[in-house]
């Protein structure tokens, strides 16, 4: 417990004294409190929408979902637009795109 209290210390300081998450092993950094994405990736969309990363990636395939945004070879998909999606009745991907 050492390590990760000595990497919020050092990450900490090397933040101007801000609170930030520190990496997590694989080097990736860990979610920052009081930030919210820009894009989500498909579990993060799933979960917000309240279903499963699977049952998400098929509504994806069948086009029942808003369009995601490819950048390279990943995939991520825009909460504000999933919020618009859901109060507009989550309409399929064709009619969706009709109505923007």
């Amino acid at each position: 417990m050492e390590d990760v209290g000595l990497a919020r210390e050092t990450a900490k300081s090397n933040a101007g004294g801000q609170d930030v998450a520190p990496a997590q092993p694989g080097g990736k950094l860990g979610a920052m409190p009081g930030l919210t994405p820009f894009l989500l990736r498909a579990d993060q969309a799933a979960a917000l929408c309240g279903t499963s990363t699977r049952t998400w990636r098929g509504w994806d395939a069948a086009g029942k979902i808003p369009r995601p945004v490819r950048i390279g070879r990943k995939t991520f998909w825009r909460p504000e637009e999933l919020r618009a999606w859901a109060a507009a009745g989550c309409p399929d991907r064709e009619i969706w795109e009709s109505l923007q």
